[in-house]
């Protein structure tokens, strides 16, 4: 069996109430894939949060995430 591919997004972007569920959701529907690590940081005082998900799918989709968008296995 093919080992699946994997791929990291980086997200940096103003705080607010639901974007983890957001950006979980969107993976999931979209893409079809398997969260694999997920780790999330918020700064309180510039009231900004990042976020790096690191996922696996059957095929890596590239349309529509950006020019940041890579495999990395």
């Amino acid at each position: 069996m093919p080992e699946p591919k994997t791929a990291i997004l980086l997200i940096d972007c103003p705080d607010r109430k639901g974007i983890v569920v957001s950006i979980v959701n969107f993976l999931v529907n979209r893409y079809d894939v398997n969260i694999l690590n997920a780790d999330q940081h918020q700064d309180v005082e510039a009231a900004l949060f990042f976020m790096r998900a690191e996922f696996s799918v059957p095929i890596v989709a590239k349309v529509g995430l950006g020019p940041n968008w890579r495999d990395i296995k």
